[in-house]
């Protein structure tokens, strides 16, 4: 199911259309929230893939309709899903943004392509950091070197000066490289 309505209110349609995708939202993320329940009674219908890929798009619509009103899109608590379909979600809102921006910009409208470019990058810059956070724990694991990973991680991850963050991350590519080899 894809929530049109949200993508086509990126284009900054009138309030009665925002009121509509958002009261059909309501009722979706409702919808999918209760379907969730089948995880403890229907297990086989519940990890079929279907409710998940249900609530992904629950996910795309509630975070392109709240970033289409300039607001922080709802986290995976708020909307009642888990990890899995929360990042597939939000993988799926770099697209929805991309196509809006690149629709913008034949009809010479630039007026919020800067700002959805930003979000689009920043989604694909988190996406690609937690693949490689992935990555290096499963590798970590087969080494048998989960603990010292863990910690080093914690450690570097805490810093917030720009220059010490430049440094560990030099030093976790460096890490990538040698594994590598």
């Amino acid at each position: 199911m894809k929530l049109t309505t949200a993508a086509i209110s990126l284009a900054g349609p009138e309030r009665s259309a925002v009121d509509q995708a958002r009261e059909l939202l309501e009722r979706v993320t409702a919808a999918a929230r209760e379907v969730a329940s089948f995880r403890e009674t229907q297990p086989a219908v519940y990890y079929a893939g279907y409710v998940e890929d249900a609530q992904k798009e629950d996910v795309e619509a509630s975070s392109v309709l709240a970033i289409a009103q300039g607001k922080v899109p709802p986290g995976p608590d708020e909307l009642g899903v888990g990890p899995a379909p929360y990042l597939n979600g939000l993988a799926d809102v770099a697209g929805e943004l991309r196509r809006y921006i690149l629709d913008s910009l034949r009809r010479d409208d630039f007026t919020r392509c800067e700002e959805l470019l930003g979000y689009t990058l920043n989604s694909i810059h988190n996406l690609r950091f937690l693949l490689q956070l992935m990555e290096d724990i499963r590798s970590a694991i087969d080494e048998g070197k989960f603990a010292e990973f863990r910690q080093s991680f914690i450690a570097g991850f805490e810093v917030r000066d720009h220059e010490v963050r430049m440094r560990n991350r030099e030093a976790r590519l460096e890490n990538v490289r040698r594994r590598k080899d």
